[in-house]
């Protein structure tokens, strides 16, 4: 168990889109994607649609409700690099 844990990533403080379809090798880019668009609409109400969607990197916030949402992806710990 030990020996697992020092294996272990810490989760990064922001992610490009790249980065987490990476992470989550087993679900469909579909559902990834959705989840993103989702988070980052939800988090930015004061931009449009399209304004909140664009950028190419999650945000620490942004990132952690994807994490809430999708759950820690194998490999990682559900802690975050500083």
């Amino acid at each position: 168990m030990l020996s697992e844990e020092k294996q272990l990533k810490k989760l990064p403080c922001g992610a490009t889109k790249k980065q987490i379809f990476k992470m989550f090798p087993r679900e469909s880019d579909r559902e990834i994607r959705s989840a993103i668009h989702h988070i980052q609409i939800e988090l930015n109400p004061h931009k449009s649609e399209t304004e909140a969607i664009r950028p190419h990197r999650l945000r620490l916030k942004e990132f952690q409700e994807f994490i809430k949402l999708m759950g820690v992806p194998s490999g990682y710990k559900e802690e975050y690099n500083d």
